[in-house]
């Protein structure tokens, strides 16, 4: 009786051990993101082992066995290694027989899991910089584990990047399969077929469209992916100028093309005390005065950029300018009073700070008018004399002499920052324009504007009259950037931007 109880237990776990090694299912069902596909078929179990260290999976498999309850595990899946396995509640791991697992494998729920199932990826490096872009259109084919091919299109709507490159920097391109033809166009015309060199890229601060198509021809994978990409290069500064002649007196619009918006420019030069860049919208500029004192030759202009290491340099030609000689003979009584210490000390504690602050955007957008009509009595820019003696200044503006209580208009829209009787100028009014520009009218009988006035081109603000150091009824005009005295002449016809 024992005996028999002996071999009847080694019996059962013979058979228990047959069945735990090679247990039977009715069928399994794959679970993959609250989704599931059941394969219907009884299927045996193959042990692998005991299994401490599984992959990273969002598989689940829930298993109908023949001989035991039904259960659920996580489902372990390594398509290149061609692996698939779930670990039981004691450790040890199971999978499904070669051919059976190939057919599991193939299935549309695992088709993520196959490395070339998204199509070749292709990174484009802007020096130490990787740049990956999407597919925009998908033709690809990949071979499963059963030996058919999957078919995979696409025709994206995601927004389309775009890359800067500094200048003359060619674009490498890697695939992570590299294509057997890589065809490379772009929307100005532009087609050429790359053969695993840089992309030489169109010199244009302007963004163009490019799309790059890899094409492949293999047994594993095959098909065409195509990428688009907006591509442009950080130009260089360029300075232009549209000016043929360049005289004391006049001024110069430097147009500044491919300038950054975080990029600044520092300009070497002994033409002026400083140079400004102004930017309205897109456009770059900077205005640059040529005093009436500046000596006609070739300055030479050296601009750093902090963006581009080297510096650039350009000329501005100025030629000579022949200009008069005034003697102006004036009462004694009224020079002494109006010609002294005092009179300058107060000119310049109130016409400095008028003109030292400026709007960075200009009030007018038209050339200026001429504040009144009159006789020109005195031009601009001449060597005067005074009651015989040479003036250690030259003549800031211009003087347009007309009748007493004559209305003055705006030269142009701009604010007021001075408006007050002085000694030296009588009644004055200074105006901000922008951009560094300021007019100035001196002499005044009534002062129509108070500081911080905003004035339209052509309001009045004033009338004509002989106050300060005058020999009568007169309006001196003057149009100046910041302290710089320039021609208001040319401010009648010429845009200053």
């Amino acid at each position: 009786m024992k005996k028999f109880t002996v071999i009847t237990l080694l019996a059962v776990l013979v058979f228990s051990g047959y069945l735990i090694q090679n247990s039977k299912v009715n069928k399994i069902k794959i679970i993959y993101q609250d989704e599931f596909v059941i394969v219907d078929e009884q299927l045996e179990l193959i042990s692998l082992g005991y299994e401490n260290h599984p992959l990273e999976t969002q598989y689940r498999i829930h298993v109908d066995y023949v001989y035991k309850r039904d259960q659920v595990f996580d489902l372990y899946i390594d398509i290149e290694k061609e692996l698939m396995y779930f670990i039981d509640g004691r450790g040890k791991a199971y999978t499904f027989k070669e051919t059976s697992k190939r057919e599991i494998l193939s299935m549309d729920v695992f088709n993520t899991m196959y490395p070339r199932s998204k199509g070749p990826s292709v990174t484009f490096m802007v020096g130490d910089e990787a740049v990956a872009i999407e597919p925009r259109e998908l033709n690809w084919n990949y071979r499963k584990l059963n030996e058919a091919y999957e078919n995979v299109t696409l025709s994206g709507a995601h927004q389309t990047p775009g890359i800067r490159l500094p200048y003359e920097m060619d674009l490498d391109i890697y695939f992570d399969e590299q294509p057997q033809e890589i065809l490379v166009t772009n929307e100005a015309g532009y087609a050429e077929i790359l053969d695993m060199e840089a992309l030489k890229v169109q010199k244009t601060e302007e963004e163009i469209l490019y799309t790059i198509k890899g094409m492949w021809h293999g047994e594993e994978f095959f098909g065409e992916v195509a990428y688009e990409v907006y591509l442009s290069m950080d130009m260089p500064v360029v300075i232009t100028h549209e000016d043929e002649r360049i005289r004391p007196g006049d001024f110069v619009t430097l147009e500044i093309h491919n300038l950054e918006a975080d990029e600044t420019l520092t300009f070497h030069q002994d033409l002026v005390n400083k140079i400004e860049v102004h930017r309205l919208e897109d456009r770059a500029f900077a205005i640059v005065p040529i005093s009436y004192w500046t000596q006609p030759g070739t300055y030479d202009f050296e601009v750093e950029s902090d963006h581009l290491g080297l510096p650039f340099v350009f000329e501005l030609e100025v030629e000579a300018r022949e200009f008069g000689v005034q003697y102006l003979t004036i009462d004694e009584e009224v020079a002494e009073e109006t010609r002294n210490d005092e009179a300058y000390e107060e000119f310049d504690r109130y016409m400095e700070p008028a003109r030292q602050v400026s709007s960075e955007t200009p009030y007018f957008s038209d050339v200026f008018l001429q504040p009144v009509e009159g006789r020109i009595s005195t031009e601009f820019g001449v060597y005067r004399y005074v009651n015989g003696s040479l003036t250690s200044y030259r003549h800031s503006g211009i003087d347009i002499a007309i009748s007493q209580g004559t209305p003055i208009l705006a030269g142009n829209t701009g604010r007021v920052t001075l408006s007050r009787s002085l000694i030296l100028t009588g009644n004055t009014i200074v105006m901000d324009h922008g951009l560094g520009i300021f007019s100035v009218y001196y002499h005044l009988d009534q002062l129509m504007v108070e500081e911080g006035d905003k004035v339209l081109r052509g309001e009045m603000i004033g009338t004509v009259g002989s106050t300060g150091f005058s020999t009568g009824p007169h309006l001196h005009w003057m149009i100046t950037h910041y302290t710089t005295n320039l021609d208001p002449f040319l401010f009648l016809e010429k845009p200053v931007f």
